[in-house]
């Protein structure tokens, strides 16, 4: 053997790595909501679907603060101010104070006990006093579910007073974006765990130039894992998010294992025997690395 066919193999290796990381940049990250996990077959998500389709979404972002009582007046204030400044994102807010209102002010003249007792559970709490504001999201804030949040909590706290570190957010869209900002944090970490495994397959093999190699092959076959995602047309959810790290792990931890072990059959074999060493090296490695993928 002449060596044509492994630096062939090396070359496509390193014209491919490029479109893969392009590849891998296009991929965008999924709201870990709960429909994602839902069969759309089911009779459940049907019925959701019929829920959604006569009452509206369910994309609620739910704010209260410390001391928000119906007599509060920062609640009217944030309530209009919220309309005012963020029509763009929303399809209406609701207030506890405002709701409380139109049941006394209806045909059926709720007494204050009365009414705060039918809101209890909704815009009321257990105690009959604290209460909230309600901001359904609209198309575009759905959309542009960051920005949305980011508005509503600048305009909370600059047109209606309210301290930031007083404000509580509750609901589905503010469950979804945390769940999301978590995912996009968790690729970052990924590369500080690349980087502990570059520095332990470096102790495990000693040699620079056979670690750049284990590392290249680990980096491209967890690129290639990544940049499938996009390619085929899917976006990165709260388990695939772990793939691509998973992917590199293992094909290092192989890659290692099998370096290793040429490595101890050049010392055994005679000299000159490479590619006696690199075939009983791949016997060896076969069942245990077979097992560990």
């Amino acid at each position: 053997m002449d060596g044509r066919f492994q630096k062939t193999l090396v070359a496509l290796s390193v014209l491919i790595a490029p479109f893969l990381i392009w590849f891998a940049l296009q991929a965008q990250t999924n709201t870990d909501d709960v429909n994602n996990w839902v069969d759309r077959t089911s009779r459940e998500y049907a019925e959701y679907i019929q829920y959604i389709s006569r009452f509206g979404s369910d994309d609620d972002v739910i704010i209260s603060w410390n001391g928000c009582t119906s007599d509060d007046e920062r609640i009217e204030l944030a309530a209009s101010s919220l309309r005012r400044e963020c029509g763009e994102y929303l399809d209406r807010v609701v207030s506890g104070s405002e709701s409380l209102l139109d049941l006394r002010n209806s045909a059926s003249r709720f007494s204050n006990s009365s009414a705060r007792r039918r809101l209890r559970g909704s815009l009321f709490g257990d105690d009959l006093v604290t209460t909230c504001l309600i901001a359904r999201l609209n198309t575009q804030g759905r959309a542009e579910l960051g920005k949305a949040l980011r508005k509503i909590d600048q305009t909370v706290v600059e047109q209606a007073g309210v301290k930031r570190q007083e404000i509580h957010y509750g609901g589905k869209a503010v469950t979804d974006y945390a769940l999301n900002e978590l995912t996009n944090r968790s690729l970052w970490r990924g590369v500080a765990g690349a980087i502990l495994a570059a520095l332990i397959a470096l102790a495990c093999v000693r040699n620079l130039r056979l670690t750049f190699s284990v590392l290249f092959t680990a980096s491209l076959a967890g690129l290639a894992s990544l940049a499938l995602v996009p390619m085929c047309g899917l976006k990165v959810n709260g388990l695939l998010v772990l793939m691509p790290v998973l992917v590199f792990v293992l094909t290092l931890g192989c890659a290692v294992h099998m370096v290793r072990a040429l490595q101890r059959n050049l010392l055994l074999l005679p000299a000159g025997e490479l590619h006696a060493a690199v075939r009983q090296s791949l016997r060896e490695s076969r069942s245990p690395v077979i097992l560990s993928m």
